[in-house]
């Protein structure tokens, strides 16, 4: 929501996407609803501390940032920024099977891995906000701390250890939902300094790890029937083939070692940078140039195989999709027929 709220151009945000919006008009029209609703909901909320949090606010243009910062004064004075760093390897690695997900293809994904950028997206927020408001915390150290990401945040909020344990234990993080670690936190806390507020930038950390044969599976799938179709999903495809397809089990996606290997030299000045600014040792087996081991299971599928293969599961999966959507339809038939309320 806050990154459609400030971005230059809505239309551009996977969110915006995936409802279909393709007009200037119509995301304009959903700037301003998101605008009053947050608007609306801050105005009835009675907070000491606001914690606002949005994967895509680190990715976001400095005159984004700038105009994201000028309307957060309006709520309060005092703001510390919250910047998770992860190893630039299993940054690229989830960020890939994030986007397959989505509808990529692992081919076109691997060509140009995703980087952390660490140094051009923290000065951004450096500019904004100072630096010294702007806080580190390894995605790995705060992984874990006793009570996980989610007592780990508490702990950077300011909350006691015994506060912070608790809602660990209490709001357990799934990494396969979106917006995971942000829900663990829309119930009221009770934080001692009345003017910190703070706002998660950080790389995606909701992701659970797919096999090496669900992502190879969904991949091709992608590109034999794309997922989306003019911003509206493909009717060859099931709303929820991803998630069925991503409970194979087996060995765990891994880069290919010759990507594996440029994501760990590309990175190398970045994670320099984030060592020198803020004093730590993170990540300095990017600077090895030990290669990485083969991928057994990678190359045990041939294209052919996997074609086949995610088209004969799509058509398992739409096949029960319809069979349900046949028995709800005879069920409220039948229902209708004798005078009854579903309901």
């Amino acid at each position: 929501m806050l990154t459609v709220m400030f971005v230059e151009d809505p239309r551009r945000n996977i969110a915006v996407k995936s409802l279909g919006i393709t007009t200037h008009e119509g995301a304009e029209v959903l700037r301003r609803r998101y605008f009053g609703q947050m608007e609306a909901n801050l105005a009835r909320a009675s907070y000491d501390t606001l914690v606002l949090s949005s994967e895509g606010l680190w990715t976001m243009p400095i005159d984004s940032v700038r105009k994201l910062r000028t309307w957060l004064l309006n709520f309060a004075d005092d703001w510390t920024v919250l910047f998770t760093s992860r190893h630039p390897v299993d940054y690229a690695t989830s960020n890939i099977q994030q986007q397959i997900r989505q509808g990529h293809v692992l081919e076109e994904r691997i060509a140009r891995p995703p980087m952390t950028q660490f140094k051009r997206r923290a000065s951004v927020y450096f500019d904004v906000f100072g630096q010294e408001n702007v806080k580190l915390t390894a995605f790995e150290e705060a992984r874990d701390e006793p009570g996980g990401l989610v007592a780990a945040f508490c702990r950077r909020l300011g909350l006691p250890e015994t506060t912070a344990m608790e809602v660990g234990r209490s709001s357990p993080v799934r990494w396969d939902e979106p917006g995971a670690l942000g829900s663990a936190f829309r119930r009221r806390l009770g934080l001692p300094d009345k003017s910190a507020m703070g706002v998660g930038l950080s790389s995606p950390v909701r992701n659970e790890s797919m096999s090496m044969l669900a992502t190879l599976l969904v991949s091709s799938l992608n590109q034999q029937r794309p997922r989306l179709i003019g911003g509206k999903l493909n009717p060859e495809r099931a709303e929820d083939d991803v998630r069925v397809l991503r409970r194979i089990k087996g060995e765990k996606f891994r880069l290919p070692p010759e990507v594996e290997t440029k994501v760990r030299r590309t990175s190398r000045d970045d994670v320099e940078w984030l060592n020198a600014t803020y004093g730590r040792q993170l990540y300095l087996d990017v600077f090895s140039d030990h290669p990485p081991s083969a991928l057994p299971e990678a190359g045990a599928y041939s294209p052919e195989t996997l074609q086949s293969l995610s088209l004969l599961l799509s058509d398992l999966i739409n096949r029960q999709g319809m069979s349900a959507e046949r028995l709800g339809r005879r069920i409220l038939s039948s229902w209708q027929a004798r005078g009854t309320n579903p309901s």
